[in-house]
């Protein structure tokens, strides 16, 4: 039994290409991710057959028994004598005298594919934690990126119910957006290749925004809400 061949994926996109060679190569890279994901389930239920053939042709009395167009010899732990299986061993490379090894089931393979291609992905993208703020403020965050982002946002959490706003809403807030009033209000922004620096109106409440209910302009109360912001390569 011939298992299917997985396709090696393209090079992936790196913080040290230029902008062009990371746009081509992430564009590649992704459109090649859902051929893997395919290429992968039919490898696991490629697996899980000959799972079954392995039980099936272990429990053969003889040699004779076994029907080897649906498993690799490999597979199956024969007796010193030679005349009978014994049991089942999957890894090509281990000493088939220390005895049977699993094959491992099509959701572990699967939980592991996922769970590289999220940790793949987490490296591209980061968040801050919910900061507090007060007029004046500001605090600088390593991003830990490795190169200068080239996405990011920022946003406000609701803590305590106000204007219109309920806990847990989140709501988008822009540097340098004053909110259609003629004093300094809000935040400015900088983002290097290390670092996310913030710094606040120096006015009691810099951040102002539209009441969900009533579409007027207000200044959040600082204590009930918190600070984030978000950036991405």
């Amino acid at each position: 039994m011939q298992l299917p061949i997985l396709t090696d994926l393209p090079e992936a996109p790196s913080p040290s290409d230029t902008e062009e060679d990371f746009d081509v190569k992430a564009y590649t890279f992704t459109l090649a991710l859902q051929p893997m994901v395919v290429e992968m389930r039919e490898f696991g239920t490629a697996l899980e057959v000959l799972q079954s053939n392995v039980a099936a042709n272990a429990a053969a009395a003889n040699l004779a028994d076994v029907d080897f167009a649906t498993i690799p010899d490999r597979l199956l732990k024969v007796n010193a004598a030679g005349t009978a299986v014994e049991g089942v061993a999957v890894n090509p490379d281990i000493n088939l005298s220390n005895g049977p090894d699993e094959i491992a089931p099509r959701s572990t393979i699967e939980g592991a594919i996922d769970f590289k291609l999220a940790s793949a992905f987490a490296q591209r993208q980061t968040s801050s934690t919910l900061q507090s703020f007060n007029g004046g403020f500001s605090y600088s965050t390593l991003h830990g990126l490795g190169a200068r982002p080239r996405f990011w946002s920022f946003e406000v959490r609701c803590f305590v119910a106000e204007f219109g706003f309920a806990v847990g809403d989140i709501v988008p807030v822009v540097p340098n957006a004053t909110t259609g009033s003629s004093s300094a209000f809000g935040f400015v922004a900088t983002v290097s290749e290390t670092r996310v620096d913030i710094k606040f109106a120096n006015v009691a409440s810099p951040i102002r925004v539209l009441r969900p209910d009533t579409g007027a302009a207000v200044s959040l109360t600082n204590a009930n809400w918190g600070f984030r912001w978000h950036a991405a390569l």
